[in-house]
């Protein structure tokens, strides 16, 4: 858990834009509401590459949705089960659908799929927005502090001091040189 903590701070505190970011965790949640892994996943994780996104938080909020989908698959399955089984309008479509060459590999049939996608599907614009502002919040208002504050731990400051981390800022410091050469 702490692993997945640290990676995520990581991420946000990098240089990626912001916009990147938002949209990986945006695309996450289309991904984790899912569950299982059907044709449905590879087109997104398609459009994750064809789009700029950042994949590093795309893959951790894919994480985190997997584990809020564990806990409100009831109710995606309720959404789900509104739309293919209680609704007798809709039993024409998704015999159109079903009986089409691709489309039934999503597996769309099966009611906690099918509601996983159309609550991600909601909230996919929202999450974007939610994130975009939280991530630029942070950078703006706690990032630099939280630096300054780890600056003043006494492991980073022993492992500033040693002898690997100078040989890595050397050869950090080499390697960028080498880059404005070029």
């Amino acid at each position: 858990m702490f692993k997945l903590i640290f990676k995520v701070i990581k991420v946000i505190q990098s240089d990626d834009s912001p916009k990147q970011l938002a949209w990986g965790v945006a695309y996450g949640s289309l991904l984790g509401m899912v569950p299982g892994f059907s044709i449905y996943h590879i087109i997104l994780f398609l459009g994750v590459y064809l789009f700029s996104v950042n994949v590093g938080m795309t893959l951790l909020s894919y994480s985190l949705f997997k584990l809020i989908a564990v806990f409100v698959s009831r109710y995606v399955h309720l959404v789900g089960v509104k739309l293919l089984i209680d609704s007798d309008g809709l039993q024409p479509f998704w015999t159109f659908l079903y009986n089409l060459p691709i489309v039934p590999w999503t597996k769309f049939y099966n009611t906690v799929v099918l509601g996983g996608m159309i609550v991600s599907v909601c909230f996919f614009i929202p999450s974007y927005f939610i994130s975009l502002n939280l991530i630029v919040l942070y950078r703006k208002h706690l990032r630099d502090r939280m630096r300054a504050k780890m600056e003043k731990w006494k492991i980073v400051k022993v492992l500033k001091g040693s002898k690997i981390v100078k040989l890595y800022g050397k050869y950090t410091k080499v390697k960028d040189a080498v880059k404005f050469k070029k």
